[in-house]
């Protein structure tokens, strides 16, 4: 599994996206929790923002508002230190979203 954890946070936000779609939020907020963990044991916070931004989603879905809140400020503050504008534009996108 030594290649696979290089790119799993990747690849687990487009599932995870799409379990969000179709109302499987349990689902897809253990596999953000896991990506997210996963980019921390391998030192590489490049996709952390945008597995942030999918989790504060899961959670707004299931009301756990201020949470959500947090994962969004969270995922701003590493796209930006990261110089990520589209990024940026997407969590932005979600914190109109939620307010």
């Amino acid at each position: 599994m030594t290649g696979i954890r290089v790119i799993y946070p990747y690849y687990s936000s487009y599932l995870a996206e799409a379990l969000l779609l179709a109302g499987r939020t349990g689902e897809a907020l253990e596999l953000l929790d896991q990506g997210i963990e996963m980019s921390h044991e391998n030192l590489d916070s490049f996709y952390e923002p945008e597995l942030l931004r999918l989790r504060a989603e899961g959670l707004a879905a299931t009301d756990r508002v201020e949470e959500a809140s947090g994962a969004l400020a969270r995922a701003l503050e590493i796209a930006r230190r990261q110089g990520a504008a589209g990024v940026e534009r997407r969590i932005e996108q979600s914190q109109r979203a939620m307010t």
